[in-house]
């Protein structure tokens, strides 16, 4: 006859699954971003990334809280897009838009300054493997398991971050 300590040891046996994307949809759909008007789509880019991947939920500060030991399978992070616009044409600012930080670089402190627009930026994680711990082993079980996980580390009152993320469950990828 088994314990109940068996029981439960069972119950929380480590699940397996392999190659996991997630994807976060950057609010609002078409995001503005002030900078350099010199900038080229790969250098907004390479912003981006200097800018927000280090104080998002893949970064070290903030990983192992969402996503504990799967932290260390996380094998890219990066950001899609569909739509890239240079507005040098622009005579009014938009409403709303990410102003430019040089990031302590004041060599070219007098750089005029353009809008960029992305529209429909993703922020995109993608894990080697992810385990969870339960014994589910239907498709429909593990996929709201890892919703739930993924759906706790978007934007809220506890969750700040530099950009506004929202989880995209039905973009939720992986192998079981």
């Amino acid at each position: 006859m088994k314990h109940i300590t068996e029981y439960i040891n069972e119950a929380l046996e480590e699940f397996r699954v392999s190659t996991v994307r997630v994807t976060y949809r950057v609010e609002p759909e078409e995001l503005y971003i002030q900078a350099p008007e010199k900038f080229q789509e790969s250098d907004i880019q390479q912003y981006m990334d200097d800018s927000w991947l280090e104080h998002l939920p893949s970064a070290d500060e903030y990983a192992e809280k969402m996503f504990g030991k799967n932290r260390e399978n996380i094998a890219d992070i990066y950001f899609e897009y569909d739509k890239f616009e240079h507005l040098n044409d622009t005579k009014h600012e938009p409403d709303e838009f990410i102003e430019y930080d040089n990031h302590g670089d004041t060599t070219n402190n007098d750089e005029k300054l353009d809008f960029f627009k992305i529209k429909n930026l993703r922020y995109i994680i993608l894990f080697e493997q992810f385990d969870l711990l339960n014994n589910e082993d239907n498709e429909d079980e593990i996929r709201e398991s890892l919703n739930t996980i993924f759906r706790a580390a978007e934007s809220n009152n506890k969750n700040e971050y530099p950009i506004t993320i929202k989880y995209d469950e039905d973009e939720l990828d992986f192998n079981i």
